[in-house]
């Protein structure tokens, strides 16, 4: 049976690395013989395809969840955490060639978009806290 581990690199400050790592350990050997149903069906490379297209998938969601948090119930001490997982989205996309056409969106509308917000709730809270 496989163990599947997925980690992040903490660096010096003590802040995780986006980057997150897959790892597949066979407790005896590497042979296809000691692997999961899913790793024998697939074939690891196609498991791994498998595994970063359903993380992409996931993490949209997420950015999506903690946006709505924001905009509709006033909620937004989630919106800190988008950064690290646009930069998660943006590094798998990447590996995958099949997703240069959304990954070409996300950067050209999705990213400048989302640092524009970002600037202007920055800005809105320096005036805030110049006047308390």
């Amino acid at each position: 049976m496989d163990i599947l581990r997925v980690f992040g690199k903490s660096n010096a400050a003590g802040r995780t690395d986006q980057r997150i790592h897959f790892t597949l350990i066979y407790p005896s050997s590497t042979s296809q013989s000691s692997s999961s149903a899913a790793v024998r069906q697939r074939g690891e490379q196609a498991f791994k395809r498998d595994f970063d297209l359903m993380g992409l998938q996931r993490h949209l969601k997420v950015m999506g969840i903690f946006s709505r948090l924001h905009l509709r119930d006033n909620k937004s001490a989630y919106l800190a955490d988008i950064p690290l997982v646009t930069e998660y989205f943006l590094s798998v996309a990447r590996q995958h060639p099949e997703l240069s056409d959304i990954l070409a969106w996300f950067e050209e509308v999705v990213v400048p978009r989302a640092a524009e917000q970002t600037r202007a709730r920055n800005h809105k809270t320096d005036g805030a806290n110049a006047k308390g």
